[in-house]
């Protein structure tokens, strides 16, 4: 996110005292739908649908209809399929109001099967969390449809034994406290002697801020909730040995080849934010049908996401490097197993202090 905004679930409560006002903008934009649809009609001969006034009123009725049900779905806030929540951005003064489907799987699941005369192809790199497609299924609908599909895993073109390693680190202390961030922040110093380009992947911005308080070297390229990432990567690319800290865009998307990126540090598991709106109302919803949310949504979901944030390193044939993952959990907690299972290559451990020792006396 590029500015900082407070989000928050609603209800229709919060428009109690404006009842009257809300009734009137779903009017007027009903009225306005309806007039324009009146218009395609009387203009609906085929010699009248060049005309600039039909395809005027097309524009306008799609837009102003799409508008209408987002306002009334939005506005009465009682559909139990959808998770409502507010954006309020200080800078700009104003209350955005969203409406999103809990399940994502029913309405793609509609279009597939409005278009059963094509074919669909869905292809990635980050399509299984566990070596399954399960979670990418719930989320399309494809697991509901009995049009017959078919699903297969290859093997990449890379050599990922020869071309990366990953390291894993116990003794690292609770990912949550300033004492994870301090060892992390050794860490780093070591990895920055290697005059290597290098990505430290963070989940948030205080994470960010930490790292920022501890090196004011200028090789450190820092991202700002306010800056365009583009920029940031551009600079990244310019300067030699380069160490850009980011969050959010970088985890994805970023294709830097070669010298541009020889080495990972990813901070923490990227577990999605439980007070996100959206996040919380479906694992609710997941709660109330008896289903883990943790296991069937929250892990497969950072599991996909950790592959995305480890996919940058390993963009060509000849690229080499390393990727550092600095919390424990996956070697200390139960799920460790699923997280380690999706890695393209087996990691080595390494003890905190065994390893600042080493790098000690190397």
């Amino acid at each position: 996110e590029t500015e900082n905004k407070e989000r928050n679930e609603y209800s229709s409560r919060i428009f109690r005292g404006a009842e009257e006002r809300v009734r009137l903008i779903s009017g007027k934009l009903f009225a306005i739908s309806d007039n324009a649809d009146r218009g395609i009609k009387l203009l609906k001969e085929e010699k009248f649908r060049m005309l600039d006034i039909y395809q005027t009123l097309k524009y306008i009725f799609e837009k102003t209809n799409r508008f209408f049900e987002s306002f009334a779905v939005n506005s009465q806030a009682d559909n139990e399929e959808y998770a409502f929540f507010y954006e309020y951005v200080p800078n700009r003064k104003n209350i955005i109001l969203n409406g999103l489907p809990v399940d994502t799987g029913e309405p793609f699941l509609k279009a597939m099967l409005s278009r059963e005369d094509i074919s669909f192809i869905f292809t990635s790199a980050t399509l299984t969390a566990s070596n399954s497609f399960e979670m990418f299924k719930k989320q399309t609908g494809i697991n509901q449809t009995k049009r017959a599909h078919f699903e297969n895993s290859y093997e990449s073109s890379f050599n990922y034994e020869e071309q990366m390693k990953v390291i894993c680190f116990n003794g690292m202390d609770d990912p949550n406290s300033d004492g994870f961030m301090e060892k992390a922040s050794q860490i780093i110093q070591v990895l920055s002697s290697s005059d290597k380009r290098m990505f430290i992947l963070a989940t948030s911005y205080a994470q960010i801020d930490f790292l920022k308080k501890r090196f004011n070297d200028k090789r450190f390229l820092f991202q700002k909730k306010e800056e365009n990432g583009d920029k940031l990567l551009h600079m990244h690319k310019q300067r030699k040995a380069s160490i850009l800290v980011g969050t959010n865009m970088f985890w994805e998307g970023v294709d830097l080849p070669g010298d541009l990126l020889e080495i990972i540090v990813i901070l923490k598991m990227p577990f999605a934010v439980p007070d996100d709106p959206i996040i919380r109302r479906r694992c609710r919803v997941m709660e109330e049908n008896q289903i883990n949310p943790f296991r069937e949504y929250t892990l497969p979901q950072a599991i996909i996401r950790l592959k995305q944030g480890m996919g940058r390193l390993i963009r060509k044939n000849d690229d080499k490097g390393e990727i550092y993952i600095l919390d424990e959990r996956i070697l200390t907690k139960s799920y460790g197993k699923h997280v380690l299972g999706s890695f393209y290559v087996k990691p080595s451990v390494y003890n905190f202090q065994t390893f600042m020792e080493q790098k000690k006396e190397s």
